[in-house]
């Protein structure tokens, strides 16, 4: 019965405190804060902490300073946390005062509250802004000998060495490992065989990094790892669009969030493996010409030779030196030129120089009027036949106005027109009625 007793006067207690705290006729009772936690009841009901224990989790830190900052006051294990990666975890941080959602809390020369002698009043270099200063100077950076964006006087914490700008040749400096929260002990931090180098932007001029998580093996959850997976689709897996040099490092190479790097509309995928649109080449992804002979990789006939393509002409054929062209035709009345495609197999270096040579490879050739600013295409294109001999039909039509105008015709390769240059013009130009 004493046993029994005690119970009931125990459960007494707790209902008369537990009363006193919320009180069903009081409408006030919302705000008060039994525990002195800088919690409110219905701040605490919400939260689903204890309005009678100010550390309902019993982590160290009051329930009103987690909520204050986003942390749970049901967990314990946030209280652990350093989500400002300054050294200090929350319980820290609540038991000296700082802010644990920023790293240099007092805003002074020293950027981490760990490493500030006092993290909650401003130090600030002799002769520069002390906060009374109308005309500041400027604050010096804090010193950094391997100018790796992490001072000197942070490394230690970190465990780098001030000499050393990348402690695990990753191709990503320590400072910038800091503040990615990568290991820089560690050269691939998520183990997803991508290098942090490669996932995370090296520098402010970086265009080589994959912009993957570098703590998750398989960011975008696809069940392929970051390795072979190929976040810009050009069918070059990550891995592949970055190289590392085993003697100079993390180099540059294709660009893993472009799909073309060099913009010659060849994905990167197809200049490595071969480019099913034009013979199944390799190419330079890096290059627009890859052999420099001024024709893009997209149509190039032989993308590693150079063809001088570019310095073509239109000759007539075995009989004539020039090209067949009427010299007065009338609107409306198809008229036809003739000739033949021919190419110098050595560089260009002036008027019949190198050794012209009739073209081998299919081209197509159309015929336009140049008149003033305009450029009017006045013919179909049309394929070459045997050693680059054409036939087309023109017509002129309605919008072409009586005059002087110039005929032109451009040779292409795959209906690329606009990638080859004019290469025959009637300089007298034509009468037309």
């Amino acid at each position: 019965m004493r046993r029994w007793a005690l119970l009931v006067s125990l459960l007494m207690i707790v209902s008369a405190t537990t009363a006193a705290a919320w009180g069903p006729n009081d409408p006030s009772d919302k705000t008060a804060d039994p525990d002195g936690d800088n919690l409110g009841n219905l701040e605490e009901f919400l939260a689903g902490s204890n309005p009678l224990n100010p550390d309902t989790d019993g982590g160290g830190v009051p329930d009103g300073w987690e909520v204050k900052y986003g942390l749970d006051p049901t967990n314990p294990d946030d209280d652990t946390f350093d989500m400002d990666n300054d050294g200090w975890s929350n319980l820290k941080e609540w038991e000296v005062g700082t802010n644990p959602l920023r790293a240099n809390t007092d805003d002074d020369v020293y950027p981490i509250d760990s490493t500030d002698p006092d993290p909650l009043v401003p130090e600030y270099e002799q002769g520069y802004d002390n906060g009374t200063n109308k005309n500041p100077k400027p604050r010096p950076p804090l010193p950094d000998r391997d100018q790796d964006t992490l001072p000197d006087i942070h490394e230690p914490f970190f465990g780098t060495d001030p000499d050393v700008p990348d402690a695990d040749n990753d191709g990503l400096l320590d400072g910038y490992e800091v503040r990615a929260r990568t290991d820089p002990h560690d050269p691939d931090t998520d183990d997803d065989g991508l290098l942090d180098g490669q996932e995370v932007r090296k520098s402010e001029d970086d265009l080589y990094y994959t912009g993957t998580d570098p703590h998750r093996a398989d960011t975008d959850g696809d069940g392929i790892g970051d390795y072979l997976d190929d976040v810009d689709g050009d069918g070059l897996p990550n891995f592949a669009e970055w190289k590392y040099h085993i003697l100079y490092g993390p180099i540059g190479w294709t660009d893993p969030r472009d799909p073309d790097t060099d913009d010659d509309t060849v994905p990167d995928g197809a200049e490595v493996t071969g480019n099913p649109l034009n013979g199944h080449q390799t190419s330079d992804p890096l290059k627009v010409d890859t052999d420099g002979d001024h024709l893009r990789d997209d149509i190039d006939p032989r993308t590693w030779t150079p063809d001088f393509l570019p310095w073509s002409r239109i000759s007539g054929d075995d009989d004539f030196q020039n090209a067949f062209v009427p010299r007065i035709v009338t609107k409306g009345v198809p008229f036809n030129i003739e000739g033949r495609v021919e190419f110098n197999a050595t560089p260009y270096t002036g008027i019949n120089s190198g050794d012209w040579t009739p073209i081998k490879e299919s081209m197509r050739v159309q015929v336009w009027l140049e008149q003033g600013d305009a450029f009017v295409p006045i013919s179909d294109p049309v394929v070459t036949g045997y050693n680059g001999t054409f036939k087309v039909s023109c017509t002129l039509g309605d919008d072409i106005r009586a005059g002087q105008a110039t005929l032109l015709i451009k040779t292409s390769i795959h209906d690329k027109v606009d990638y080859i240059p004019v290469v025959w013009s009637d300089v007298d130009g034509n009468i037309f009625d």
